[in-house]
């Protein structure tokens, strides 16, 4: 795909309104439901305990719930939370990114995703209730990100009301890929981009910043109320960063422009812990590209312990399948588990936390009032045998194995 065809599937997906998900209005209201004496894994990292647990009017009532309400009671099932994928790369319509420029701090991207993609649906089938669908760090700046309900039984994933949109950049080797100069004199060729070095990279976001905090001129007319949005905490920034050079040099450029920051990737994050735990930075972790090899992206040397290590260094840590989906979320969680964290941490780690860093409080939680996003397993969620027999999204079943009328 050429950078103008992504910028002409951006354009034509603006202007098509057959991707859109279908209108709030017109869904149906969500089922009374009343899970009995099950064992709940709250999402929390709390210890998992036994009880009951209502839905009613979309949200979470813990008890038995009102009479006349549905009633699932499997022997020996478990109730969590559903996964919460913070940084998904997959349900794009084309393209994950505008091309056309470098820096695209306009871009939504609710306008960048095929709402009826299979990857959505498969989200939700291995029980990730929540996607959190991020542009792809091939421009400097790329855009905003935009939370999905994963699925809903009218087949499509639903943008959630409300949400905050994150401003991401990236500071990696991405942004430089393809990337020259041009030969002789000033050119509009749109492949022609800047930057073509890491240094490049780090050059155009500092004076992007120190502009908008009226330091020098803006570049390029460049409209700056975004940035401002950051510097004044009104809004959040993701650094996709990898290699440990990265790592610095978003550390050291947050420092001067003093903003704060949620980290996506950090395959190297190990290397530079101390002064990532001592700024308490929130970190998106993942995915876990093999679990022999030890090579990440841009080659780097990762570290099956790298999530434990940074919540260890005092960093608070989510996880994230990328590119491979929300339907491989469970796994990076069992990951986790296996290679540091309890069970009930690395569950942790994938929902009530990564809907935290995500500005989603009332999700990836079992908790009185929380948004009914649950999944019921024949077992611990991350216990490799256990099966999936229910996913509730937003109050309403999207999954059913529980052979219940």
């Amino acid at each position: 795909m050429t950078r103008t065809g992504s910028a002409f599937a951006l354009a034509v997906l603006v202007a098509a309104p057959a991707v859109l998900a279908p209108a709030a209005a017109a869904r149906p209201a969500p089922q009374a439901l009343v899970f009995g004496d099950v064992t709940i894994a709250d999402g929390l990292g709390t210890a998992p305990r036994k009880g009951s647990v209502a839905i009613v009017d979309g949200r979470l009532v813990l008890g038995t719930g009102p009479s006349g309400a549905r009633r699932v009671a499997v022997d020996g099932a478990w109730l969590a939370p559903g996964f919460v994928e913070p940084s998904g790369r997959a349900g794009y319509v084309h393209a994950d990114a505008e091309g056309t420029r470098e820096m695209t701090p306009d871009v939504d991207a609710r306008d960048l995703a095929d709402v009826r993609s299979s990857a959505f649906r498969e989200a939700a089938f291995e029980g990730c209730t929540t996607v959190v669908l991020a542009p792809g760090a091939t421009n400097v700046v790329g855009g905003l990100t935009q939370a999905f309900h994963a699925w809903t039984p009218e087949g499509a994933a639903v943008p959630i009301a409300g949400a905050p949109q994150a401003l991401q950049i990236a500071l990696a080797d991405e942004p430089t890929n393809g990337n020259f100069p041009p030969r002789s004199g000033p050119t509009t060729s749109i492949y022609a981009r800047r930057p073509t070095t890491r240094m490049g990279v780090v050059w155009m976001l500092r004076q992007t910043f120190l502009a908008a905090k009226g330091v020098q001129q803006p570049p390029d007319g460049a409209d700056l109320a975004r940035y401002r949005d950051v510097l004044e905490g009104r809004r959040t920034l993701r650094v996709v960063s990898h290699a440990v050079q990265d790592l610095n040099a978003g550390v050291r450029l947050a420092d001067e422009a003093g903003f704060r920051y949620v980290l996506e990737g950090a395959d190297e994050g190990y290397m530079v812990r101390e002064a990532l735990g001592r700024r308490a930075t929130q970190v998106i972790s993942g995915p876990l590209p093999s679990v022999t090899s030890g090579v990440g992206p841009e080659f780097t040397d990762t570290a099956l312990r790298n999530t434990a290590i940074l919540r260890e260094a005092g960093c608070t840590v989510a996880l994230t399948a990328g590119a491979q989906g929300g339907r491989w979320l469970r796994e990076q969680a069992m990951f986790a588990a296996r290679y540091g964290l309890t069970r009930d941490e690395a569950l942790a780690a994938a929902t009530s936390v990564a809907a935290d860093i995500c500005g989603l409080p009332d999700r990836g939680r079992i908790a009185e009032g929380a948004a009914a996003d649950v999944v019921l397993w024949s077992g611990h969620p991350l216990l490799p045998s256990s099966r999936m027999l229910m996913v509730v999204v937003d109050g309403r079943v999207v999954f059913d194995r529980t052979g219940e009328e």
